[in-house]
């Protein structure tokens, strides 16, 4: 599979050499666009998702009088392809990069073309999106990036039942001691009262 860079649009593309016995009689392709892979992922798994062209993959191969089916993504080092973005906010299940973070998106920009997988604590730190690279697996250029957020209320939930349990335990330190308290009171009045009537 290589992901098609057109000189308009992009997409996956699969070739199957055909044979005949040992003939080769030549070869079938099967291609779909890139929204319509996620959009099978996003309704598959329930997830978010981003897709990022790379701007120099883009600038070397799509015709300039194309270049308004892009737009600049918060990443400063790769495109958007308009037409998914587009679909994805519709849908609401574009990833929301915050912005006014400029230092994380420029550590996600680095850590992007470095070409590794990764994961980071996203904005708010209540969710975490995963980083792919996507290659062509002909030139091995990465020529995008595939950004996929898992359930946004995970670490807010491990968050608040962390919470709750620190309260909770709290709330059962505080009656041991009350407990503790009441009984050092009690002996200490029992105690006071027996030498009372000791000395009548």
């Amino acid at each position: 599979m290589a992901l098609k860079r057109g000189r308009i649009y992009n997409g996956f593309r699969f070739v199957f050499p055909l044979f005949d016995a040992e003939t080769y009689l030549g070869s079938v392709e099967i291609s779909f666009s890139a929204l319509s892979m996620l959009e099978e992922y996003i309704h598959s798994f329930g997830v978010k998702a981003a897709f990022l062209m790379k701007k120099s993959a883009v600038e070397k191969k799509v015709m300039l009088d194309e270049y308004q089916n892009y737009i600049q993504s918060p990443l400063k080092d790769y495109f958007y392809e308009k037409q998914i973005n587009n679909k994805l906010q519709t849908e609401d299940a574009a990833i929301r990069f915050c912005n006014k973070k400029s230092s994380l998106l420029e550590e996600i920009n680095t850590k992007a073309i470095e070409g590794k997988a990764f994961s980071i604590y996203f904005c708010d730190k209540k969710r975490v999106v995963s980083f792919v690279p996507v290659y062509n697996p002909v030139t091995k250029e990465k020529v995008a990036l595939l950004a996929v957020s898992s359930y946004e209320g995970f670490l807010e939930e491990k968050e608040f039942y962390t919470y709750t349990i620190f309260v909770g335990l709290m709330l059962l330190s505080a009656v041991v001691f009350l407990f503790i308290y009441r009984e050092l009171v009690s002996k200490k009045q029992l105690k006071e009262l027996n030498e009372q009537l000791k000395s009548r």
